[in-house]
């Protein structure tokens, strides 16, 4: 009996790594579907086409787009976040953090399929109830560090929530514009842009 279920086991073990391996295929194909053409435009059987699937095969791994965008959405959030505290260090500033942030959040933006997603289908995000949750968590990051420098005394006391939408408006376009073979780098843009934001709440930037 104890071998049987050892082998029921890893039989159940390795179906479920099958599993989570097509779903990420899967997640990757909508990632370049909405990128290339939309997330209106985008359809379910070409998504499926991408990993050989049949639309009716691809409703056994997700329930349909809208779930695919929430995924996506997810592991950009994710990805940006655990970005962020990498580069900003142990014992980082507001302002450190500030940097950091927008540096994880433009490098995603430009270099991952699912990054392009955050800014290019703002709309249909805030339109889903799930997406729209994981967009207030990813405000409720800059948030947080508005109101750390504001309670230090670095940033100047002010309404939060539209210098949060203000820096992400700015962010957000950047995937839509930016041409990595052009004059400006990422890096200096990133800094560019912080830099500028900072002039409007840093105490004494002026």
């Amino acid at each position: 009996m104890g071998t049987n279920t050892s082998v029921t086991s890893d039989s159940r073990q390795r179906q479920e790594i099958r599993h989570a391996a097509r779903r990420q295929a899967i997640l990757n194909a909508a990632a370049a579907e909405f990128a290339e053409t939309g997330y209106e435009r985008a359809t379910l059987e070409r998504i499926g086409e991408r990993v050989g699937l049949t639309k009716t095969s691809l409703y056994y791994y997700v329930d349909g787009k809208e779930q695919l965008l929430t995924q996506l959405l997810e592991q950009v959030a994710t990805e940006i976040e655990l970005k962020t505290a990498d580069l900003a260090g142990p014992d980082p500033s507001p302002i450190s953090r500030l940097h950091a942030f927008a540096t994880a959040h433009l490098f995603v933006g430009t270099n991952r399929p699912a990054g392009k997603i955050l800014a290019e289908n703002l709309a249909v995000l805030v339109a889903s109830p799930s997406a729209a949750d994981l967009l207030r968590r990813h405000e409720d990051l800059v948030a947080a560090i508005i109101q750390d420098g504001i309670a230090q005394d670095i940033f100047r006391a002010g309404p939060v929530v539209p210098l949060v939408k203000l820096l992400l408006g700015a962010l957000n376009a950047v995937p839509r514009w930016f041409d990595p073979h052009g004059p400006v780098s990422l890096e200096k843009l990133t800094r560019l842009a912080v830099d500028n934001f900072l002039l409007g709440i840093v105490k004494d930037a002026q």
